[in-house]
């Protein structure tokens, strides 16, 4: 199995922001392509500040090496530590700054477990973190994965987390072989097992 998730210091970093108030959010993006991002995101939460990052590293891919994005979370000192890694040369770029204004109630880790079949049996397996969820009251902020080898994030505010981030079909699809015009014998199905995982309860939860 190959882990492309938080590590422990990560997840307690994240922990720290439960009860807090989330401020705001600063990040680089494209006009044109809405809440769709790439790079890092600076997050102010109780007078703190913390910087989530999607990066591609080498990883294990099918008896070879490929690069695999995966979340990282830094604490930082203050607000002058954050540089968007990634800035535009284009008209239509800019660094977008919204405000929150919530209490953190919980911090969900959407955690996803993807095996890939060859001839019924498993040939590669995977466990991604697809998604960090920031729960407050009726409404979620959700930092979502749009591609598991690559650095593209989307944040969206809505009242349904489950249905805001990257789907369990959106995996399955991307890391099959189904070419409908191959051999039956080549193609490489997967399954894609989802967890919820809760950072303030331990409590994780399949969907």
């Amino acid at each position: 199995m190959v882990y492309q998730t938080l590590n422990e210091s990560e997840r307690s970093l994240l922990r720290r922001m439960i009860g807090k108030n989330f401020e705001r959010i600063k990040y680089p993006t494209q006009v044109i392509e809405g809440d769709r991002l790439f790079g890092n995101i600076l997050l102010m939460a109780g007078g703190a500040c913390f910087e989530i990052l999607n990066e591609v590293e080498k990883t294990p891919y099918f008896g070879m090496e490929e690069d695999v994005s995966r979340f990282h979370v830094k604490k930082l000192v203050d607000e002058k530590d954050y540089s968007p890694s990634i800035i535009f040369d284009s008209a239509s770029s800019q660094i977008t700054e919204r405000i929150i204004d919530g209490k953190i109630e919980d911090i969900l880790v959407v955690e996803d477990e993807v095996n890939v079949f060859d001839s019924g049996e498993i040939f590669y397996s995977i466990t991604i973190d697809t998604a960090i969820v920031f729960r407050m009251g009726k409404t979620s902020i959700s930092i979502s994965r749009d591609w598991s080898l690559g650095e593209e994030m989307s944040i969206r505010e809505s009242d349904d987390y489950e249905n805001a981030i990257y789907s369990v079909r959106q995996m399955i699809d991307e890391w099959s072989d189904e070419d409908a015009d191959a051999p039956k014998s080549d193609l490489r199905p997967a399954t894609c097992d989802r967890k919820f995982i809760s950072l303030k309860d331990g409590i994780e939860n399949g969907r």
